[in-house]
């Protein structure tokens, strides 16, 4: 996935779920505010979740199952209204 996806500030939805994409996720996804939904299960993205998701207030819905992701979950997502974490 591109590493500048997110960055005009404008994307609010992201569904790549079963796409066998790799890499990192992006770190700018909330810039801009309106970002609401992070769907990228059964893939192979790898590395860290970015802690910038754990401030993004505007993100209601995350699916990052199967994938080959490490590090720790930031903590900001367990205090965000998400409507779905799976």
């Amino acid at each position: 996935m591109r590493e500048k996806l997110g960055k005009n500030g404008k994307l609010k939805d992201l569904d790549v779920a079963n796409n066998h994409f790799t890499g990192l996720i992006p770190l700018d996804l909330c810039k801009g505010g309106k970002f609401k939904t992070l769907i990228l299960m059964e893939n192979a993205f790898f590395g860290p979740i970015p802690k910038g998701l754990g401030e993004c207030k505007s993100l209601m819905k995350v699916r990052i199952m199967k994938n080959q992701l490490n590090g720790t979950i930031p903590a900001g997502l367990f205090n965000l209204l998400l409507t779905e974490m799976v």
